[in-house]
């Protein structure tokens, strides 16, 4: 009931980034708290979360994800995300390095 995730297209319209990742794209743009599966729409920030003041860049060697949880360090934004999903619940946690 409930697919938390990373949303890497401001336009979602295109069939390859519908489900709000693709693996090509380098910014974050968010996380949305639910995503739709196998619809070929787009359905991109629904309640999307923005840590930071928008889009960030991120490297796949600094990203971490397998089912259930998501991993990865926003550079522009100075955060880490985690986000893990439960049944019918899901977790958002972002740390912010402090600055100087």
């Amino acid at each position: 009931m409930i697919q938390p995730g990373p949303d890497t297209r401001p336009n979602a319209g295109d069939w390859d980034g519908c489900s709000g990742y693709h693996y090509s794209d380098s910014l974050i743009y968010g996380f949305s708290h639910t995503h739709l599966s196998g619809t070929g729409c787009d359905d991109w920030c629904d309640i999307l979360i923005t840590p930071g003041s928008g889009p960030s860049r991120f490297s796949h060697s600094r990203e971490k994800a397998e089912p259930g949880y998501y991993e990865v360090w926003l550079q522009d934004a100075g955060a880490q995300a985690r986000l893990a999903a439960g049944r019918r619940v899901a977790l958002h946690e972002y740390r912010f390095r402090r600055r100087p």
